[in-house]
């Protein structure tokens, strides 16, 4: 009877086959081991300056040491979970040699995109023969590779936690040591803040002429304050335009153009440092304005990442890539969620705090109106024209995409949706710090970093050229009681001169550190100095995801712009010349006509007073009538 119950017992309830414990174990060993790799592995590549250009793009801080084992053991341990269960179902399969191909491919993926130097499709079949090479020789060693992933899947364990630990409790104590190391600052000396609104053209502003009235708050800004009419990035895109803002050079001196900025340059950061200030950086494009871009130098703080879980999955290769599936799928688009303007701002006023006996200087990049224009209610209405602004695909892809006049018009109204976001968010940022009293004593600098097309000159998004619309920015000075109320300078400035600006702002009017020029004389007196220069800007080669038809895939380009014109020479196609005043929108090029010509030979020899050249060889220039294909 005895012997009848166990067969029965035996055929309703198979037993749990002897792989099920080792495949979750070889699981959780690789997901951890491919957690260690991949953030070991890019942080590595970032601190040294080897990443490629890709992979450059992808802010690293020093915690994906552990969030990525943490963020891998969960979802490989997932996986595991569920071959347990096929396993259990079907148990005559050789699981084990399933399991251990499986987990090597996605370890060996993850470790090979770290390098970057493979295509896709290159990775998956490079890894693929990998994990055949080391299953055959597992075969072969099976007891002592599965002993060793007993042994030392509690050591990785206890490694990722003490990561944990150590770097989170590292910076703490990294902050606290900054914060009592720091001299003491002069006697009312006046809080700053730099809000930096990512892609923000100048001329979708109400305050700079707009119809749509999208700024409110900005304009209000302005009215309180001092606003420059022609101000002129140093680029157009963000990791060169933010090196300028921070360092006071231009995008040739100061190398960051392709790669990080260089420890050699000083910033604004560590002058504020050294004078007393407790200093913070918000980002939301962490892709460019990061520490792993080289701007953590001078911040006691650096908030580049880690807003929420979702973010910290995103950083890995496998989070991007689902993540970023799942959008094409359900939006169209290809860029992945970003960290919104609400967010910033709420960090950047927890960290002000109150109470705080020292000055602060705060750095702001908020990324609205970043491409995908998506702005949420009630700000995706507020422009549009469509009965479900939602549906609308306005993250268009493509940088010369051929968009139809609906679309081109639901790009720019939620473009301008965007904005309208943005400038409510300053408001109640603004207003917070009216709050906390400290409104009297704060200096607000307001800024973009560079523009965008919008379907001007048959372009969209920016990173593509340098005509007007991609370089000229916004900029507003206010310090209640110390600066002209309603001032508006009209002479071209460059926003290299934020650096010298601050510390003019700060009484040091003879200061060297910066190149400058300040731009307090320009609000002080009625005309600019007689030797005010002209505003450069720059932008190199750049094939990275960019199509063929735009300038910037085909050589770099300077550019210079005074009251009166705007010139730009490209490496290989030429000038091009644009008079500011009569042609806003650039559609007549004079660089052929005989006052033109006199024009473009005096700005090429201040290009040449300036440093800026090109490198010698390429092709002729086009003639100024062929437009540029």
């Amino acid at each position: 009877m005895p012997g009848i119950l166990k067969l029965t017992a035996r055929a309703i309830k198979p037993p749990l086959p002897n792989s099920a414990f080792l495949t979750l174990i070889i699981s959780l060993w690789y997901g951890l081991a491919t957690g260690f790799g991949e953030g070991l592995g890019l942080w590595f590549m970032q601190v040294f300056h080897v990443a490629t250009w890709k992979m450059q793009q992808i802010s690293m801080p020093l915690q994906m040491i552990w969030a990525a084992p943490m963020c891998y053991v969960l979802v490989f341990g997932c996986v595991g979970v569920i071959l347990v269960g096929l396993q259990i179902l079907i148990p005559r399969m050789p699981w084990t040699k399933f399991v251990v191909f499986l987990f090597s491919i996605g370890l060996l993926v993850a470790l090979l995109s770290v390098i970057g130097r493979l295509t896709p499709l290159g990775t998956v079949g490079f890894s693929v023969g990998l994990a055949s090479a080391f299953l055959r020789y597992y075969l072969k060693h099976e007891e002592e590779i599965t002993a060793f992933w007993r042994r030392s899947l509690p050591w990785l364990a206890v490694a990722t936690l003490f990561a944990l630990v150590a770097i989170q409790g590292g910076i703490r104590i990294a902050e606290r040591r900054a914060l009592a190391a720091l001299p003491p600052a002069k006697p009312g000396a006046p809080n700053v803040v730099v809000l930096v609104v990512d892609t923000l053209r100048a001329d979708r502003l109400s305050t700079y002429g707009y119809s749509r009235q999208t700024s409110p708050h900005m304009d209000q800004l302005g009215r309180e304050g001092v606003t420059f009419d022609s101000a002129v990035a140093t680029s157009s895109w963000t990791l060169p335009t933010h090196a300028s803002m921070l360092t006071g050079l231009a995008p040739h001196v100061h190398e960051a153009e392709r790669t990080v900025l260089r420890h050699s340059n000083i910033t604004l950061a560590e002058a504020m440092l050294a004078r007393g200030y407790r200093t913070a950086a918000v980002s939301a494009n962490s892709e460019w304005f990061s520490r792993g871009h080289g701007f953590g130098p001078g911040f006691v703080r650096f908030d580049d990442g880690f807003y929420s879980p979702l973010e910290v999955w995103m950083h890995t290769l496998y989070g991007r890539t689902l993540v970023r599936v799942v959008l094409q799928k359900l939006t169209h688009g290809e860029s992945l969620p970003m960290r919104t303007a609400t967010s910033v701002f709420q960090a950047a006023i927890d960290w002000i705090g109150s109470g705080q006996s020292r000055p602060f200087f705060v750095f702001l990049n908020v990324l609205e109106p970043h491409t995908p224009y998506d702005p949420p209610p009630p700000w995706n209405s507020r422009f549009s024209k469509a009965k479900h602004p939602d549906a609308i695909d306005i993250n268009l892809n493509g940088r010369s995409a051929k968009l139809t006049p609906d679309q081109l018009e639901a790009e720019q109204d939620a473009y301008d949706g965007e904005v309208a976001y943005v400038d409510d968010q300053i408001g109640s940022f603004l207003t917070t710090l009216k709050a906390k009293g400290l409104e009297e004593h704060t200096v607000v600098i307001l800024t973009g970093d560079h523009g965008e097309s919008l379907g001007d000159h048959g372009l969209q998004l920016h990173t593509n050229a340098l005509y007007w619309e991609l370089i000229h920015i916004p900029l507003i000075f206010r310090w209640p009681g110390h600066l002209p109320a309603g001032r508006r300078v009209a002479t071209t400035v460059s926003m290299a001169s934020l650096p010298a600006t601050v510390l003019d702002l700060l009484g040091e009017d003879k200061q060297t550190m910066f190149r400058g020029p300040s731009l307090t004389p320009l609000w002080q007196e009625d005309k600019p100095p007689a030797d005010w220069p002209v505003a450069l800007a720059e932008m190199v080669m750049f094939h990275f995801g960019a199509p063929s038809d735009v300038p910037s895939y085909h050589g770099a380009m300077k550019s210079l712009a005074n009251s009166q014109w705007h010139f730009i020479l490209h490496e290989k196609f030429g000038a091009q010349l644009y008079d500011r005043m009569r042609d806003r929108e650039e559609l007549h090029d004079l660089a052929a006509t005989a006052e033109g010509q006199r024009v473009v030979a005096d700005f090429t020899k201040t290009l040449q007073e300036l440093g800026t050249t090109f490198p010698q060889g390429g092709e002729a220039p086009r003639k100024h009538s062929e437009p540029v294909k």
